[in-house]
């Protein structure tokens, strides 16, 4: 069974309400933008959302949040990106510089990231491990991981797909 990267379930749903709080926040009529600024974090649904920028433009419906970027998923997952550009319906999107943990301690970083329908995730130069980061030294290789081109994650199907993978054992192919 595959560990659900992004968790459908976060999406808020017609009826949800947003909560935001930020220390700044400006409306551009002109535009239809709205953006926060400043210790920025965004509840909805049971899914918190926090950085240092939101911008949301109402005519596409598009929301960046940029700046130590951390989705906090209702199934556990942690999602770090220094940007990420979703939907307002948080179903597609695309996230530069991605780290994620799952509940399970699964963790899979990659250079970019995108989800379509909500459904299919892909990681571009993914690295996918369940190995624990080295207490003494975080950034030695895991014990083992999964390198590849693409990594594709399907929620529906529950599978997790890898182009051009490599298995590496102590960072070594």
């Amino acid at each position: 069974q595959a560990t659900q990267i992004f968790d459908e379930s976060n999406a808020p749903g017609e009826e949800e309400q947003l909560l935001l709080e930020s220390d700044q926040l400006t409306f551009d009529n002109d535009r239809s933008v709205v953006v926060a600024t400043g210790n920025v974090q965004i509840a909805f649904g049971e899914s918190t959302l926090v950085a240092d920028r939101v911008e949301y433009n109402q005519q596409s419906g598009r929301l960046i949040a940029t700046g130590n970027v951390e989705i906090l998923e209702p199934s556990g997952n942690r999602i770090f990106a220094q940007e990420i550009d979703i939907t307002d319906d948080f179903k597609d999107g695309f996230v530069s510089a991605l780290n994620i943990e799952t509940a399970d301690n699964t963790r899979i970083a990659a250079e970019s990231a995108e989800r379509r329908d909500g459904q299919v995730t892909t990681f571009n130069n993914g690295v996918y491990t369940a190995c624990k980061a080295c207490e003494e030294n975080p950034q030695k290789p895991p014990f083992w991981s999964i390198r590849a081109a693409k990594v594709v994650v399907n929620n529906s199907k529950k599978t997790i797909e890898y182009e051009e993978p490599t298995f590496e054992f102590f960072g070594k192919p």
